[in-house]
């Protein structure tokens, strides 16, 4: 399976915005990203109920089926 494409801007303190193409995927583990203060993730090829910790991102997390 091939590994979540990934883009991401950074602002002064690194990285901020996270955009992952997960279409090739069933599930996606999104736990070590937990602890990433302030960053904002897009999850594009799974919906929520696929990736494991979207509910602990809370609305820092914008997923979609494609």
């Amino acid at each position: 399976m091939p590994a979540p494409t990934a883009t991401g801007t950074s602002g002064c303190c690194g990285v901020r915005h996270l955009r992952l193409d997960v279409s090739a995927r069933r599930v996606l583990d999104l736990t070590p990203l937990h602890s990433w203060p302030g960053l904002q993730v897009q999850v594009l090829g799974l919906t929520r109920q696929h990736l494991i910790g979207a509910e602990e991102l809370g609305n820092r997390l914008n997923a979609s089926p494609g």
